[in-house]
C-alpha cells in the first residue's frame, strides 16, 4: 500500500501509527527506511538491505528477504520512484511474506499497488472548535507551551481554515502561540512562508518550515511540471482542462493532460468535478508558492522546439492575455447557449469560474486596449447576474466599468446598457434603470440590434409598471412582444412574455397573466429551458395565492423551488420562498412562515431592494409580517426571523419543503384576532372578503361558485377559511360580522358576470 499526499499532510505520522498497531502481526518485525537523504538511486537497494535483517553484503535483497515475514515501511519515496518502483515490484513477486507500506507524494506506479490518498484535516464542524484541525492546533499549542485565551480559542477555526487543514502548517502555527495571539498569527499569514517555520529540531529540515517543505516539492517536479505549477498559480480558482490548454499557448492537449496528471499524482493539484467537467485547483499555500517562484523568474522551463510541445510559461502579461481571451470566449458561448437543455450545466460552470471572470475583468479594465473585453464580459454575464441572482456584484462591476469608460471618454455599448438597466430594475433602482434603458433604446437602431431594442423596450415597460403606470406598461410590453416575435429570438420572447405575466399579476389582470404564462411556458418547454420556465411557475404560484387558492399556490411554489435549485437561481429562490411563506401563514403555519421570511430578508438586503422593488409584492410581504406579529407576538416573531436568517438562503429550501401541508392537504387557518374575539374583515384576502360578503347575503356555495366563476370545491375551502379567520361557527354569523364592519353590500356589487 502507498500513502500519498501533499507535503506536510501527515503521511509519515500515519505510517508510524500503523506500525504500532500491526507490529505483532509480523514474525520478523517491522523495518522503517527513510529515503529523504538518498540522492544516488544506485544506492537505493543497499539502503534497504542495510535496514532489514540478514547479511547486507551477501547475495541479493531477494535472498535476504525470501524467508522473512515482515513489514517494510518505505518513507519519502517521491524522488527515487524510477528505481524504487521496479525494486518493490520484484520484492513483492519473490518474497510472499513481505508486506510493503510506502509514503510518497505520488504513487509508485506498479501493478497491484493500493493507494490511500491522504487529504488535509477537516476545517468545518457544527460546533466551533471541534474540527480535526482545531483539536490538533490546541494540542500542539499546549505541547509547545503556548497560551490560548478565550479570543484565541474563538479564532482557532478561522486560522485552521486559512491553513487549509494541512497538519504541518497547523503545527508550525501552533508553535507561534508562545509569542503571538491567534488573531496576530492570522494577520501574519499574509507572509506565511516567513511566519511558518521553526519546527522541532529532531525532524528533517524540510519539515521545519513551510517554505522548505514546498521547496522540496518544487525540486521533485520536472521543468514542464514547474512551468504548469506557476501558470496555474495565476488562476483565481479551480480550472477546467480546456482552460488550462487554452492558456498554455503552444503546448498541445496531450502534453497538458500528461503534465496535469503528474501534478495530480503529487497532490499539488486537487481534482474536483463541476457539471460533469473535471476541474483542477490548488491549496492556497501551493498557489502562493507558485506565484512567488514566478515573481522570482523561476519557471524553470526551456523553450520548446518546432514541434510546439513545450514552450516557456511566458511573461505574466502574456498569460493574462490568454486568460482574458479564454474567459471572454467562455462567457460569450455561455450566453448564446443559455436557452436550452444544457442551461443547468452552464449555470454551474459560470458559478464555478466566477473568481477567474473577476480576475479577467479587473485585468481588462486596467489595460487601455482591453476595456472592450471587460465590457463584453459584463454584458455576456447578464445570465449570471440576473439568471443566478448575483445582483450586488453586478452593481459593483457596473460602477467600476462605467467609471473606467468615463476615464477613457468611451460610451457603453447597447448590450452593456440594457444589462445594467436590467440589474437596476431588479434591484429597485428605477431612476438608473430608466437612464440606461432610454440610452439603449435611442442608440439601438444605429449602433445595436433588434434584440437590444426590444429588450430595452420591455424593461422600460417594467419600470412603468413598478411606478404604477400599468396602461403605459401594457402598451409598451405589447410593442416589445411584437418586435421580439418578429426578430425570431425564442429566449427574448419567452422572457418578455414572462415579465408581462409578472406585471399583469401585480396589476390584478390574472387572465392576461395566465395567457402570457402559457406563451412563455410553451417556448421554454419546446427548447428544454428551465430558468425562464421556473419564473413562469413562480408567477402561477403568485396568481394562485392572490386568488386565495393556497393549495395550488403551494404546489406551484414547490415546483418552482425545485427548478430554481437546479439552475442555482438565488433571486428566484428568494422570490419563491416568499410566496411559500405567505402561503404557509395563510394555511396556519405561522412559525414556519416567519422562519422563511427571516431567511429571505438578508438576501433582499444585499440585493438592494426587496422583491425586485415591486410594490404589490412588498405589500404582500408587509401584510404577512403584520399578521404574523399579531398571531405570534413581536418577540416570538423576532425569534423566528432570526432563526431563518441563521439557516441561510441555501439551506432554506429544505426547510420549506419539509413544512407540513396541513390536514387533507388544505389546512384551516386560525383566526388572527385575540382569543374569544372575532377578527375583522381586514384579516381576509381579497377573494375571501368577496366570499364573506356573499355569505352575508345568504348565498349557498353553489351560488357563490357561479357568481365568482370558480369551482364549488374552491368555494368550500374559502368558506372554511373565512369562518376560521372570523372566529365564526356558522355561516349566518358571517352576516352579523359583515354588518358590524360597516361593509353591508349586496351580491350584485361583488365582481362577477
Amino acid at each position: 500500500m502507498s500513502i500519498v499526499g501533499i507535503g506536510g499532510v501527515g503521511k509519515t505520522r500515519l505510517a508510524k501509527e500503523a506500525i504500532g498497531r500491526v507490529r505483532r502481526s509480523f514474525r520478523d518485525g517491522v523495518y522503517f527506511v527513510d529515503f529523504t537523504s538518498v540522492r544516488d538511486e544506485a544506492l537505493l537497494e543497499q539502503v534497504v538491505r542495510d535496514s532489514v535483517p540478514g547479511a547486507p553484503s551477501v547475495g541479493t535483497l531477494i535472498d535476504q528477504l525470501t524467508d522473512r515475514t515482515l513489514l517494510l515501511v518505505l518513507d519519502n519515496c517521491e524522488h527515487v520512484l524510477d528505481r524504487l518502483g521496479p525494486l518493490v515490484s520484484e520484492v513483492m513477486a519473490w518474497c510472499p511474506g513481505v508486506r510493503i507500506l510506502a509514503t510518497s507524494r505520488r504513487p509508485l506506479g506498479i501493478s497491484g499497488e493500493y493507494i490511500l490518498s491522504l487529504s488535509p484535516l477537516g476545517t468545518s464542524a457544527a460546533t466551533p472548535g471541534t474540527t480535526e484541525s482545531a483539536l490538533l492546533f490546541r494540542d500542539r499549542a499546549s505541547a509547545a507551551g503556548g497560551q490560548l485565551s478565550d479570543p484565541d480559542l474563538a479564532a482557532v477555526d478561522e486560522l485552521c481554515a486559512r491553513l487549509e487543514g494541512v497538519p504541518l502548517a497547523i503545527e508550525l502555527a501552533a508553535t507561534r502561540t508562545r509569542t503571538m495571539t491567534v488573531p496576530e498569527i492570522i494577520a501574519g499569514l499574509d507572509d506565511r512562508f516567513a511566519l511558518l517555520r521553526g519546527g522541532p529540531r529532531d525532524i528533517h529540515p524540510r519539515h521545519q518550515s513551510l517554505d522548505a517543505m514546498l521547496r522540496w516539492s518544487w525540486e521533485q517536479c520536472s521543468a514542464d511540471e514547474r512551468r504548469l505549477w506557476t501558470q496555474l498559480s495565476l488562476f483565481a480558482g479551480p480550472a477546467p482542462l480546456r482552460a488550462i490548454v487554452s492558456i498554455r499557448g503552444r503546448t498541445t492537449t496531450v502534453d497538458t493532460v500528461d503534465t496535469v496528471d503528474a501534478l495530480v499524482q503529487q497532490m499539488l493539484l486537487i481534482r474536483s468535478e463541476t457539471a460533469g467537467e473535471a476541474t483542477f485547483g490548488m491549496l492556497e499555500m501551493i498557489r502562493e508558492y507558485g506565484r512567488r517562484r514566478l515573481d522570482e523568474g523561476e519557471d524553470e522551463g526551456e523553450d520548446g522546439g518546432g514541434d510546439g510541445t513545450s514552450g516557456s510559461a511566458g511573461t505574466e502579461p502574456e498569460f493574462r492575455e490568454r486568460h482574458l481571451g479564454h474567459f471572454r470566449e467562455f462567457a460569450a458561448a455561455a450566453q448564446h447557449g443559455w436557452f436550452g437543455p444544457s442551461q443547468r450545466q452552464t449555470a454551474q460552470r459560470l458559478t464555478a469560474g466566477i473568481a477567474d471572470f473577476r480576475l479577467a475583468f479587473e485585468w481588462a479594465l486596467g489595460q487601455g486596449d482591453r476595456i472592450s473585453d471587460g465590457e463584453a464580459l459584463f454584458a455576456d454575464l447578464w445570465l449570471y447576474w440576473v439568471g443566478s441572482g448575483h445582483l450586488h456584484e453586478a452593481r459593483i462591476w457596473a460602477h467600476q466599468l462605467w467609471a473606467r469608460l468615463a476615464e477613457c471618454d468611451r460610451a457603453p455599448t447597447c448590450r452593456s446598457l440594457w444589462t445594467r438597466g436590467w440589474v437596476s430594475v431588479v434591484t429597485g433602482d428605477i431612476a438608473d434603470a430608466r437612464e440606461q434603458l432610454r440610452q439603449c433604446l435611442e442608440r439601438a437602431p444605429a449602433e445595436g440590434t433588434a434584440r437590444d431594442e426590444y429588450t430595452a423596450l420591455g424593461l422600460l415597460a417594467a419600470c412603468d409598471a413598478i411606478d404604477g403606470n400599468y396602461p403605459v406598461a401594457v402598451e409598451q410590453y405589447a410593442a416589445a412582444i411584437d418586435r421580439a416575435r418578429a426578430y425570431g429570438h425564442p429566449l427574448g420572447l419567452a422572457l418578455i412574455l414572462q415579465n408581462f405575466a409578472e406585471i399583469s399579476t401585480m396589476s390584478g389582470d390574472f387572465e392576461a397573466a395566465e395567457a402570457a404564462c402559457d406563451g412563455s411556458e410553451e417556448l421554454c418547454l419546446a427548447h428544454g429551458e428551465q430558468w425562464c420556465y421556473s419564473h413562469v411557475v413562480w408567477v402561477r404560484s403568485v396568481i394562485s395565492y392572490l386568488r386565495g387558492e393556497f393549495s395550488a399556490a403551494r404546489d406551484h411554489g414547490l415546483r418552482a423551488l425545485k427548478l430554481k435549485i437546479s439552475v442555482e437561481d438565488q433571486l428566484g429562490l428568494a422570490l419563491t420562498l416568499e410566496v411559500l411563506a405567505w402561503t404557509a401563514a395563510a394555511r396556519g403555519d405561522h412559525t414556519g412562515a416567519a422562519v422563511l421570511l427571516g431567511g429571505t430578508e438578508p438576501y433582499w438586503g444585499s440585493a438592494g431592494a426587496p422583491l425586485m422593488g415591486l410594490p404589490r409584492l412588498i405589500e404582500l410581504r408587509s401584510e404577512c409580517l403584520l399578521g404574523l406579529s399579531e398571531v405570534l407576538g413581536p418577540a416570538e416573531l423576532r425569534t423566528c426571523l432570526a432563526e431563518g436568517a441563521g439557516i441561510g438562503l441555501e439551506r432554506l429550501p429544505a426547510f420549506a419543503t419539509g413544512l407540513a401541508p396541513g390536514p387533507a392537504g388544505e389546512p384551516v387557518e386560525q383566526p388572527t384576532g385575540r382569543p374569544g374575539e372575532p377578527a375583522g374583515l381586514d384579516t381576509l384576502t381579497a377573494r375571501e372578503r368577496e366570499v364573506a360578503l356573499l355569505l352575508g347575503d345568504g348565498m349557498s356555495n353553489r351560488e357563490i361558485a357561479a357568481k365568482l366563476v370558480i369551482g364549488q370545491r374552491t368555494v368550500e375551502t374559502h368558506v372554511a377559511r373565512v369562518l376560521a379567520k372570523l372566529g365564526a361557527r356558522r355561516r349566518s354569523e358571517v352576516g352579523t360580522l359583515v354588518a358590524r364592519s360597516g361593509r353591508i353590500r349586496t351580491a350584485k356589487s361583488v365582481s362577477g358576470p
